[in-house]
């Protein structure tokens, strides 16, 4: 499964840069606004990003509709480590994270090519719409790039990946430096974001039954895959957020479902689920060091396909 669907614009601007996670950043209006944190946090961005050995390009765009400066990133390093639950580190190299404009919330999603006139005239149509105004307004890139995905009519799939993403900007790793940013809602976006990527994943997850259905035990390696992520997602975010009965309902059908496909690594973390529902524990972990080696396995595997085919995975 690609979690990453987007691909960027050629960029006005261009430094390299060192990058811990490949997790939310603040564009540079944010960072001005925190100058008295500034130098702390950037030193210990630094010291992080030398103990990972991430390095990623910092990217400026133009937005499309009112001419402000959007920051962006593109990690160039490879990283498969310490990988949590909810996939939150669970990136094969490169990866682009997608910028915002603060002005008008619009997310850089821009491919390659430039925006058609007939494509900026939808946009503007889409951005001014009650709905996006309401619902991704102030926003994280990620969340607004969602609501933007439903309006344009974009698959299931890709839109419970985005918002999984938004889930990530909102999770509270550093709950301080969440707070900054957004200001007493993080963890109540968090819960929104985390719901709605729940509600595309059971979308796909009946898409994909009716593959299996159809299809038994010649059910390609990519569809298992987007399987079983569809039906172990919904699992994690439901415990993260403390739905601990609904957590044990998805747990248990989710593994009844995937019988055929008990020897899975992902079987083995759906399982360390449900110790962890049984626990009443909502906090974040990450996958076992085993877990974890079988996943790097496979993400190579992935991404030499993704380079035979000319794609970025």
């Amino acid at each position: 499964m690609k979690f990453e669907i987007l691909c960027s614009k050629k960029a006005t601007k261009r430094t390299t840069i060192l990058h811990p996670s490949g997790q939310h950043v603040p564009n540079t209006t944010r960072i001005l606004a925190m100058k008295s944190k500034l130098l702390v946090f950037f030193t210990t961005v630094l010291i992080a990003f030398l103990h990972m050995g991430l390095i990623i390009d910092r990217v400026i765009y133009t937005c499309p509709f009112d001419g402000t400066e959007i920051v962006s990133y593109e990690i160039r390093s490879r990283l498969v480590c310490e990988t949590e639950l909810d996939m939150g580190l669970s990136h094969a190299m490169p990866w682009r994270y997608v910028g915002q404009c603060e002005v008008c919330s619009f997310p850089m999603y821009q491919p390659d090519e430039p925006f058609t006139p007939e494509e900026i005239e939808q946009l503007k149509v889409y951005l001014a719409s009650e709905r996006f105004q309401k619902e991704a307004r102030g926003k994280s890139s990620y969340f607004a790039l969602g609501v933007l995905m439903e309006l344009q009519g974009e698959s299931a799939e890709n839109i419970a990946g985005v918002y999984l993403k938004a889930s990530w900007q909102y999770s509270g790793r550093d709950p301080e430096y969440m707070t900054q940013l957004y200001p007493n809602t993080f963890r109540r976006d968090y819960r929104e974001a985390a719901r709605r990527a729940m509600t595309f994943y059971d979308v796909v997850a009946t898409e994909l039954a009716a593959v299996k259905q159809s299809q038994g035990d010649k059910m390609s390696e990519e569809d298992v895959w987007r399987y079983i992520v569809a039906l172990y997602l919904p699992v994690e975010l439901s415990r993260r957020m403390g739905k601990f009965d609904e957590a044990s309902q998805r747990a248990e059908r989710a593994i009844q479902l995937l019988s055929d496909f008990s020897d899975h690594f992902l079987l083995d973390a759906m399982r360390y689920q449900v110790k962890l529902i049984a626990a009443k524990d909502a906090s974040q972990h990450d996958f076992d060091e085993d877990t974890v080696r079988k996943w790097e396995l496979w993400l190579e595997k992935q991404r030499k396909k993704a380079e035979e085919r000319g794609d970025i995975f």
